[in-house]
């Protein structure tokens, strides 16, 4: 079994995201700290997907399905 050499995490994915949320909850209410952090993070992801899959864009109409089903997604994980 060969051993990796590589660290098994970044300062950006560890310890980098506590200060940043430590600044960014001073700054901004939770919900507005939450959304950027999951928007920006599924748009980062979103660019890796399809430039690996080497497939367009989705078109309007499934874009705006997709959009839906998160906001429902979402929704259904904060009702009351």
């Amino acid at each position: 079994m060969a051993t990796s050499t590589r660290a098994s995490s970044s300062p950006c994915s560890s310890g980098g995201a506590f200060a940043t949320s430590k600044m960014l909850v001073l700054e901004v209410p939770p919900e507005v700290g939450a959304a950027l952090r999951f928007g920006f993070g599924s748009l980062l992801l979103m660019a890796i997907l399809f430039r690996r899959a080497a497939a367009s864009i989705p078109s309007r109409p499934l874009s705006v399905r997709i959009g839906a089903l998160m906001l429902l997604g979402v929704w259904l994980v904060n009702r009351p």
